[in-house]
């Protein structure tokens, strides 16, 4: 049973080495997908998702599991608010320097 304050936490891992163009996140076949839903029990209680999302690199042969225990929020180079399921919402902190940015058309 869930109660109020209690944290549910999803992962999306996504392996785009083999790739030669740079990946974006949305719906189209070729772009990453990550999406989560939750049901239940009973269907008139008010919830909501709230907090922040980060990203960051597995290393070879890591397990996608306990990722919030080893890449804790604190030490992420990047987040966002969690605002915008689309684009992560507003920075809240980036670095920019270890990262190849390309244009989108």
């Amino acid at each position: 049973s869930l109660r109020t304050g209690d944290t549910l936490q999803t992962s999306c891992v996504m392996d785009s080495r083999s790739r030669s163009e740079g990946t974006t996140f949305g719906r189209e076949t070729t772009d990453e997908m990550c999406f989560a839903s939750i049901s239940g029990w009973p269907a008139d209680v008010d919830l909501q998702c709230v907090g922040e999302l980060w990203d960051g690199y597995l290393a070879e042969g890591e397990p996608g599991l306990g990722l919030a225990q080893r890449h804790a929020l604190v030490n992420a180079s990047n987040v966002w608010d969690g605002t915008d399921p689309r684009t992560g919402g507003g920075i809240v902190r980036l670095n920019v320097s270890n990262r190849k940015c390309i244009d989108q058309p």
